[in-house]
């Protein structure tokens, strides 16, 4: 799926990506907001693009956070820190920052495999 991006900013492929209004794409630097996906393609700023493709399913390795540890089966969300995930907790689901599922125990900075888009 296509999201607006502003053209005149950088983003590398692979990003976790959050929505802003309207139907904005931005890459993600903090804290538990709208989660879209992962940013298929690389954005080069100034390039007159102004629209990105964006994975919303599949199967993805993702970074945890430094004190983000999940057990493989558990929801992650977005983590404070860039482009990172971390456990899920309740109230963090009611700000879309869900993620997905995590196929295998992770933590402290270690990569896992997740399922993007499972369970939202």
């Amino acid at each position: 799926m296509r999201f607006i991006v502003a053209d005149g900013t950088a983003i590398a492929k692979g990003t976790l990506m959050v929505c802003t209004d309207p139907r904005t794409a931005v890459a993600h630097s903090t804290g538990q907001t709208a989660f879209l996906g992962i940013l298929a393609v690389e954005k080069v700023a100034s390039d007159g693009q102004v629209s990105s493709p964006i994975y919303s399913y599949g199967i993805f390795d993702l970074t945890a956070a430094a004190a983000g540890a999940v057990t493989v089966g558990y929801p992650c969300i977005l983590s404070a820190t860039a482009n990172m995930i971390t456990l899920e907790v309740t109230a963090a689901s009611i700000t879309g920052a869900r993620v997905g599922q995590c196929l295998e125990t992770v933590s402290n900075d270690e990569v896992s495999a997740v399922w993007v888009g499972k369970g939202m």
